[in-house]
């Protein structure tokens, strides 16, 4: 430090000390006149003056009880408004738990419909492959009835006798019942 800050400290320092100490005298004279003035007055001003002091001190403390009271009263309202914020968060919390419950369910409701619409189809188609098989079951037994006639016809002209005069009766008749079993056939074009 510079011998000029190092003087400008002490001149500082000394002025606080002399501050203080001039200060310290002055409260210690006020108090002595403040005394000497009580120990002049008549007992009756000094019994005013304590009584003074009684009533400011009264009309302090009901202050104070107001202030207590006011805090008090706002201090409850504190709480009720802490309690009904506490009761609105509880209560947005069910409704989020409701929400979240309820789009389960419809999830749940539109897999339940899924779910029958596929079995519908499903049984739609089943019941069309049990239609086509009788259908199959009605040509194939067709077809087995007319190759039983067209096998019985063929056995029947393999042994019809030969006809002397070239055309036998008979075998007109066996010849128009195969052609009349042979013409129902799908496939047969005579």
């Amino acid at each position: 430090m510079s011998e000029k800050s190092i003087s400008r400290s002490r001149r500082n320092s000394l002025k606080r000390s002399l501050a203080s100490s001039s200060s310290i005298s002055d409260a210690k004279r006020r108090k002595s006149e403040h005394v000497k003035k009580f120990t002049e007055m008549a007992l009756d001003d000094v019994e005013q003056i304590f009584q003074k002091s009684r009533d400011r001190l009264n009309e302090a403390e009901e202050l104070y009880q107001d202030a207590e009271k006011a805090r008090t009263e706002k201090l409850e309202t504190y709480m009720d408004a802490t309690k009904a914020m506490t009761g609105a968060h509880q209560a947005l919390s069910s409704a989020m738990i409701r929400k979240a419950n309820a789009t389960k369910d419809v999830a749940r409701l539109e897999m339940i419909k899924d779910a029958r619409e596929a079995i519908q189809k499903r049984d739609d188609l089943q019941s069309q492959v049990d239609k086509q098989k009788k259908e199959l079951l009605a040509v194939e037994t067709k077809l087995l009835m007319w190759e039983n006639i067209a096998n019985m016809a063929v056995e029947n002209l393999k042994g019809a006798p030969v006809p002397v005069s070239g055309v036998d009766i008979a075998s007109k008749k066996r010849y128009k019942v195969l052609c009349d079993g042979l013409s129902q056939l799908p496939f047969y074009y005579p």
